[in-house]
């Protein structure tokens, strides 16, 4: 039997996966080319980075919700982590 923990990690896996599903079929009805990587790591700025670092892309779009450090109120911790070690552009949506 599953525990609660490995439920909700599947659940918000599966949310993830629609949502990105949604967004790549609004990017490319606008003529956008859109990929997607759902990245699930303990390390989740190295995982980011590494990914970006792997392809040719345009910029990175991250969400911010602020949700670690109290010394970052703006940016979360990712989001400002990805800002500081990427050398591609990046779009912080908060």
């Amino acid at each position: 039997m599953k525990n609660t923990f490995t439920h909700y990690r599947e659940y918000l896996l599966e949310k993830a996966r629609k949502f990105m599903s949604n967004a790549k079929t609004s990017a490319a009805r606008h003529g956008i080319d859109f990929e997607e990587k759902i990245v699930t790591s303990k390390d989740t700025v190295n995982a980011i980075a590494n990914f970006a670092k792997s392809g040719k892309f345009d910029i990175i779009v991250i969400g911010a919700r602020g949700a670690g450090s109290p010394k970052s109120e703006f940016f979360g911790s990712v989001s400002n982590g990805i800002l500081h070690s990427s050398r591609i552009p990046i779009l912080v949506v908060k």
